[in-house]
């Protein structure tokens, strides 16, 4: 689908999540496995920069997430896709990373943060969303406002519509209230819920 003829979204479908990744197994193994994370566990871009080897547990492919916007570190074990966790643990095993390495390390200075202790060297959020604006591009998909960020949205737009369930959406999500999930799900038009539903006369 050209650019010009795509409606201006804060989300992908699933479709365009699959094209994406397409693209980014070919772009590189760091856009592919940086996508692929950060969509699976629904991960805010600060989350995403903060993690540690020693956060992926190799054997139930768990992930430990310090939440950005929560008031404590205490960190939320989430359960990864078992093909995105086989990646990541292959990515940490190529590139040798010892448990307290950042596990996509750059040149970032240190974060202010108060529930994560960061002394700088992880990827930039400038070299993170530049890659998703090139892996993006290439997979002629054109998303408005805050560009990586619809990788969470889609996420928890999809946990919504397969679970039908707000409070799985708002573990999944790591918010403190329903409300703020239902900031970021975002559901179908009424025509679209009435087609699905189908005629009741």
């Amino acid at each position: 689908m050209a650019l010009a003829q795509q409606a201006k979204t804060r989300h992908l479908h699933e479709t365009q999540v699959d094209r994406l990744l397409r693209v980014a197994r070919l772009y590189s193994q760091k856009a592919h496995i940086w996508l692929a994370l950060t969509y699976n566990a629904a991960l805010r871009l600060c989350e995403a920069l903060h993690l540690k080897a020693y956060d992926l547990d190799t054997t139930t492919y768990q992930l430990n997430i310090t939440p950005a916007k929560k008031k404590t570190p205490q960190g939320i074990w989430y359960q990864l896709n078992r093909d995105v966790g086989v990646l990541l643990r292959q990515w940490i095993m190529l590139n040798e990373l010892d448990p307290n390495d950042w596990i996509f390390p750059g040149k970032a200075k240190p974060c202010s943060l108060k529930t994560i202790t960061c002394s700088g060297g992880h990827m930039s959020r400038t070299s993170a969303r530049s890659l998703f604006d090139r892996v993006a591009k290439s997979a002629d998909l054109k998303v408005h406002g805050r560009g990586l960020h619809c990788l969470r949205h889609s996420r928890l737009t999809e946990l919504a519509m397969k679970t039908k369930d707000p409070e799985f959406v708002r573990l999944a999500g790591r918010h403190e209230t329903l409300s703020m999930s239902d900031v970021y799900v975002t559901y179908p038009d009424l025509r679209e819920r009435l087609e699905a539903i189908g005629s009741v006369l």
